[in-house]
């Protein structure tokens, strides 16, 4: 009997998508599919980096680069005429550039603190796009909003005592040697950090190198070449700018620096209101084994930041990068924290340790802000609003802590953390920024000094003044060794002086004679005298070619009054 022959079933191929022709997950943004960590991401950006981002006047550090921003480009900044070794080429030229879109092309705050402040912006980025890579959407949020949401960062610098722009050359290069180790991109960023603040934090990028110590990296010349290409192109600028004593006293200058023994504490006020929650890096509820990788990731970032403070306050000069650095570290502990907090793995002593210590936290701060309330309500008209709005914050914030603590509740208490930084964000825009630039800025008087001064006129010295006194006059200014020097000025108008009532009252009978124009008492009650040479004509009062009104030559009665 014949066996017929097995016949097997016909499978049929099923068509599957290549990976070749999967679409990015960047482009799903076209097929309709919202990218929330993108949203996320550009509201921490909108609210914390740029909302009131140059709402306060700058300060005395800061004023030194404006006046440095309104001479001649050059290996170095100028102020009051003389090479001023501590203000380097990038913040130089960054600010410079913002000055072209300026009135008369001279440099404004916006001009000083914008360069500082695209530069956190940058760093934000660097660290989102990271922490996203390596431990996902929502921990990039919490290191995004610990980053921008930090006392240091909402007052760009003035506070916090930040150089901003070396910090971004540091994390951008060490960003960099974590991906791809010490190859020519690592290199371009350390001669960027060069350019920013010297020598400081190329050795702070050596100490980050050590800490890290991955073995299998690239040459070591490839991060060299650029670094060293970059250094001999400045030196020999600058040699022939300047001279060799210019030159050493710029690489030289932050060895003349007392040590910095604070450097600790000042990184946990500037780190405030995510500091607290450093000390809880440590539990072992907030390492997830799950990600591992990225874990790895951030303990270096807080390593880098430790390795950071010893340096900063151990070595001179090292504590300007050092802060920022040891900044980044502690946002990302804090972020790993939080990220601990919302998914309920903290438990035990340390929930009991972190709600406490949030509490007091936030009782400090109510205490603090329902004074404030009481006072910008009550007393100060001009910022009733401001304090009524703060008074529903204040609400806000105590339902949440009620709701914490009854509850016992971490993720709570993560909302309470974004609560106090959004809302110190608000009183540093509506209330800080205003009072600073009413009390404690030299602003107001300095306008009141340029207003009898023609724009285009240089206003010249006999002694130092305020570098933000000088800032905010906006004309250029220029330091003489004596009286005597003033005739080896321009002379074909007439010249401004701003003195001080002695010397005015013994100006040499060898020096151009001149005559005062007004007197101005400054903050401390002590007479400041303006004064003009009598040797060439009264300038235009605008300063400009088209201007028809010209100034009496002889000052009247009224001029010679004295104003506050």
């Amino acid at each position: 009997m014949a066996v017929s022959p097995t016949i097997e079933p016909r499978v049929c191929p099923v068509w599957q998508p290549s990976t070749a022709i999967r679409p990015h997950p960047g482009l799903r943004a076209r097929t309709g599919v919202i990218r929330w960590d993108w949203v996320g991401f550009g509201a921490i950006v909108l609210f914390f980096g740029l909302l009131g981002a140059i709402a306060v006047e700058v300060d005395r550090v800061e004023a030194r680069l404006g006046l440095a921003a309104g001479e001649a480009l050059g290996p170095l900044g100028r102020v009051f005429g003389y090479w001023a070794p501590d203000v380097w080429p990038v913040p130089l030229f960054a600010s410079k550039f913002l000055a072209m879109f300026e009135n008369l092309a001279r440099p404004t705050t916006a001009s000083v603190r914008w360069p500082g402040v695209f530069a956190s912006l940058a760093i934000a980025w660097l660290l989102w796009r990271g922490a996203s890579k390596r431990l996902g959407a929502r921990l990039s949020m919490w290191v995004a909003v610990c980053w921008l949401g930090s006392i240091g960062v909402v007052d760009h610098a003035a506070f916090a005592r930040l150089d901003l722009l070396q910090t971004l050359g540091v994390v951008a290069a060490i960003d960099r040697l974590l991906d791809r180790g010490r190859d020519f991109v690592f290199g371009c960023w350390g001669a960027f950090a060069f350019l920013c603040g010297g020598l400081p934090p190329l050795v702070l990028l050596a100490l980050a190198s050590i800490v890290i110590g991955r073995p299998n990296q690239p040459a070591l010349w490839r991060a060299l070449v650029p670094i060293g290409i970059t250094a001999f192109a400045w030196s020999a600028w600058t040699i022939q700018s300047g001279g060799v004593e210019l030159w050493a006293a710029a690489l030289t200058l932050p060895l003349s620096s007392k040590l910095d023994w604070k450097l600790a504490v000042s990184v946990m006020v500037i780190g405030l209101p995510w500091s607290p929650l450093v000390f809880f890096a440590w539990d072992k509820a907030v390492h997830d084994e799950r990600k591992a990788e990225g874990h790895a990731w951030a303990r270096t970032w807080v390593q880098c930041g430790i390795a950071a403070i010893l340096a900063g306050t151990l070595v001179p000069g090292l504590s300007t990068p050092a802060r920022g650095l040891a900044l980044v570290g502690l946002a990302i502990a804090a972020a790993l924290v939080l990220e601990a907090m919302w998914t309920r793995r903290i438990t035990g002593v340390s929930q009991v340790a972190i709600l406490t210590v949030l509490a007091l936290l936030t009782f400090v701060w109510l205490v603090g802000i329902d004074f404030g309330c009481y006072i910008w309500t009550m007393s100060m008209p001009y910022y009733r609003a401001f304090g009524v709005m703060m008074g529903f914050v204040a609400i806000a914030v105590s339902l949440v802590l009620w709701g914490m603590l009854a509850g016992a509740n971490l993720r709570r208490a993560a909302v309470l953390l974004v609560l106090l930084a959004a809302a110190t964000k608000l009183v540093h825009t509506g209330f800080y920024g205003p009072e600073w630039n009413y009390r404690q800025s030299q602003g107001p008087w300095s306008r009141a000094v340029a207003q009898w001064i023609p724009r285009r006129s240089t206003v010249y010295t006999l002694h130092d003044w305020p570098a933000d006194f000088a800032f905010y006059l906006k004309r250029p200014i220029r330091q003489l060794h004596s009286a005597q020097f003033l005739k080896y000025e321009p002379q074909n108008v007439s010249k401004f002086l701003l003195l001080s009532q002695s010397e005015f009252d013994n100006w040499s009978d060898s020096a151009i004679p001149i005559t005062p124009m007004a007197r101005f008492l400054d903050e401390a009650g002590a007479t400041r005298v303006l004064a003009r040479t009598t040797d060439g004509p009264m300038p235009l009062l605008g300063g400009s070619a088209g201007s028809q009104t010209v100034w009496n030559p002889e000052p009247a009665a009224g001029d010679l009054a004295e104003r506050d």
